[in-house]
């Protein structure tokens, strides 16, 4: 097992971390914790920036849950250690007035071949759309919106006109928010959209390295 922080990560979750791949697919998992990180990417979900617990909140998220990774938009998949050995893996959209998760792989090491399969067939999005609906459940909220991002049918949330011609190289500020609220990550990732920063140059990005 993989020892972070005074907790054992179980030998499942250390080999995940250690062989998880990244796709094209926004909605796939596009940043993964190393198991020295583990902590570190819970920050928004289990814990806010300052260490306040969030479990068992107003937010819905519950203590047995930890990430495992985050899509483009910061939204979290995610296992539950309580259900050990196979440790199936959920997802949850952000912006609801609590997290919802969604049942996405039956396991731990079923969603780590699944990534892995498509890995080896998104260079050709419908051979990707084509084994998805043979594999897995394509009526699943998650997995129909990665079939759709693959066909280029969802479009990615866009800045405001107003605030694309402001921020040019020739304009400089700073922005003060006092309060994220029970979902800091999903107010980190919307502002990262709106600035029109990459996922790693967000606060909640950066930390999560």
């Amino acid at each position: 097992m993989g020892v972070v922080e005074g907790m054992d990560l179980p030998e499942s979750v250390v080999d995940f971390l250690d062989q998880a791949c990244l796709l094209d697919n926004d909605v796939l998992p596009q940043r993964y914790p190393t198991p020295a990180g583990w902590e570190t990417i819970q920050i928004g979900f289990r814990v806010d920036e300052v260490g306040v617990d969030l479990c068992d909140g107003r937010s819905g998220w519950r203590s047995p849950w930890w990430v495992i990774g985050l899509n483009a938009d910061q939204a979290p998949f995610f296992i539950d250690l309580d259900e050990e050995p196979d440790f199936p893996v959920y997802f949850a959209y952000p912006g609801c007035s609590s997290w919802q998760p969604i049942h996405v792989a039956e396991c731990l090491m079923d969603f780590l071949e699944l990534l892995d399969r498509l890995q080896d067939l998104e260079a050709d999005p419908q051979r990707a759309i084509a084994w998805l609906q043979r594999h897995v459940d394509c009526d699943n909220e998650l997995w129909a919106d990665v079939c759709s991002a693959y066909a280029g049918e969802m479009e990615r949330p866009s800045r405001p006109a107003a605030v694309v011609e402001e921020l040019t190289e020739d304009h400089f500020g700073h922005l003060a928010v006092t309060d994220f609220g029970e979902q800091p990550a999903v107010i980190m990732a919307g502002l990262g959209r709106l600035m029109g920063l990459d996922s790693e140059e967000t606060p909640v990005g950066a930390m999560a390295d």
